[in-house]
């Protein structure tokens, strides 16, 4: 994983899009790597709340600096 992707699972609910995503996840995690795990929504939310006390300037680190990010549940929205 040196190169930066985007990799895009979709389907009808459980086929296994989650795991499909969670196996690169896992093992870029016992390789070292820093990952950022978590659904659409929260990801929104988390940049909803940053931008309400001020801070929004700060959440863009938590979605660079990860070396592997893992969005799921995007249809849910």
């Amino acid at each position: 994983m040196e190169r930066k992707e985007i990799l895009a699972f979709l389907g009808r609910p459980g086929v296994g899009k989650t795991r499909l995503a969670v196996s690169p996840a896992e093992a870029r995690a016992e390789s070292g790597g820093r990952i950022y795990s978590g659904t659409l929504s929260e990801l929104f939310a988390a940049l909803a709340t940053g931008h309400l006390v001020g801070r929004l300037k700060h959440r863009p680190t938590t979605l660079i600096h990860p070396t592997l990010q893992v969005v799921d549940e995007t249809g849910s929205l």
